[in-house]
């Protein structure tokens, strides 16, 4: 089948629009490739490859969008590398594709030294690849009666001086909850520089306190 496996960075990629109508075909709607488009094609560049391809005679008929990230396992921090979207193109689906995409992400997991792949799907779909069930969704845990308790709280959009407060925010939540990111400078520049239009971060907004001190933060 002329099949051939590629690893890319996001600029590395010349056919953007194929592979954005492939996973538009893969999931039914547009949103994962919205998604992808604003996070990895939007002036950013990568510093590893972001994209597992397999190309047929020079096009995308899989592929795989990956990122490594330090994540928190039970006492220690891992190096982990997140899978998804994960996509195979619909007629050349059930020929062992998915399965050869699979191994390309672990051949540029062990090049990129991560000690596991971490990925969100229906329950039990990837076993087959030697994945485990280890809980539905990562989350962070909120300690409600350690909130503040404020009135006339205000609720405005992320500007560039809340930079400090949420990553702080962040990292006290993040170390009640296993499988929660731990983010680094460059996790940071990334999501607040390029992925705050998309689900990685989708349009996050403060939340301030009667004297306009900052409380918390969420994203949509």
């Amino acid at each position: 089948m002329n099949l051939e496996l590629k690893f890319k960075k996001s600029q590395e990629v010349s056919y953007a629009k194929e592979i954005f109508v492939l996973l538009e075909n893969a999931f039914n709607d547009k949103l994962i490739a919205q998604n992808t488009k604003t996070a990895f094609f939007n002036g950013y560049l990568s510093k590893h490859p972001n994209f597992v391809i397999i190309e047929k005679n020079g096009k995308p008929v899989a592929v795989a969008v990956v990122s490594t990230r330090n994540i928190r396992y039970f006492n220690t921090i891992a190096k982990a590398m997140t899978v998804g979207p994960f996509a195979v193109k619909n007629e050349m689906q059930n020929r062992g594709i998915g399965r050869k995409l699979m191994e390309g992400i672990e051949s540029l997991g062990k090049k990129l030294s991560v000690d596991l792949l971490y990925l969100v799907g229906i329950k039990g779909y990837y076993k087959a690849l030697g994945f485990k069930t280890a809980m539905q969704r990562s989350k962070l845990s909120i300690l409600t009666n350690e909130l503040p308790r404020c009135r006339n709280v205000s609720i405005q959009n992320f500007k560039k001086n809340y930079t400090a407060n949420i990553k702080s925010c962040f990292q006290d939540l993040s170390c009640l909850s296993n499988y929660s990111s731990v983010r680094n400078v460059e996790d940071w520049e990334w999501l607040l520089e390029y992925a705050t239009g998309s689900y990685y971060f989708f349009k996050p907004k403060v939340v301030l306190n009667q004297l306009g001190h900052f409380v918390g933060y969420f994203t949509h």
